[in-house]
């Protein structure tokens, strides 16, 4: 697998600033080789699958925000109302973020949850995209193994496995360019979700 992802992020970026965007904010992680992957792997106590290696070695996170300009849009209801973001993590801080023995307590979760405490602490965001833990998409330990599998964590869906893997997730998002909470599409089961969402990208993003 060759696929050149920061040429990808960079056209989606470029895709963003050709539209009528009122505000647009971006970054590019740098690549990584396979020496860096492997002590992230080492200090985590896991094992990566091959897509989270190939993807990483590329590029090593990348962040996209925009909002549509106010008055692009017929619709009153949605002027200013229409907004993108992407916001993938570097491997550093998905899988130790500031605590090897256990990543991302206090902020994904608590020692005073009960309910889903145990799932939500083998799960690593890589995709904050709304910039806090109200939704994300995120990768899950199992074993001491990270798979491609991509599980989607939101305040008011819970968890959720999606039906891609990480790299159909990459694609996706750069189609979709981040657009608002696009994952709730595709965690509902229903084709229409994902109609209505390709109809709202077509409208909004053409």
């Amino acid at each position: 697998m060759d696929i050149d992802f920061k040429k990808r992020v960079l056209s989606t970026i470029q895709e963003c600033c050709n539209q009528s965007i009122a505000e647009i904010d971006f970054s590019i992680g740098i690549s990584q080789n396979n020496t860096f992957i492997k002590k992230i792997e080492q200090d985590a106590g896991l094992v990566f699958h091959q897509d989270i290696h190939e993807f990483y070695k590329k590029l090593d996170g990348f962040r996209l925000s925009w909002v549509l300009e106010k008055n692009n849009h017929k619709n009153l209801e949605f002027r200013n109302q229409i907004w993108g973001s992407i916001h993938f993590y570097n491997l550093e801080k998905i899988f130790i973020h500031n605590n090897k023995k256990a990543p991302w307590k206090d902020i994904l979760w608590f020692d005073f949850e009960h309910d889903e405490k145990e799932t939500l602490q083998l799960l690593r965001p890589f995709d904050f995209h709304n910039g806090d833990i109200t939704s994300c998409g995120c990768f899950k330990v199992v074993d001491g193994f990270v798979s491609n599998e991509v599980y989607y964590y939101d305040l008011e869906y819970g968890i959720i496995k999606m039906k891609m893997n990480f790299l159909d997730y990459v694609d996706k998002v750069l189609m979709y360019k981040g657009f608002m909470n696009w994952q709730r599409a595709f965690v509902g089961g229903r084709k229409r979700d994902v109609i209505n969402m390709n109809k709202a990208v077509d409208e909004f993003l053409s």
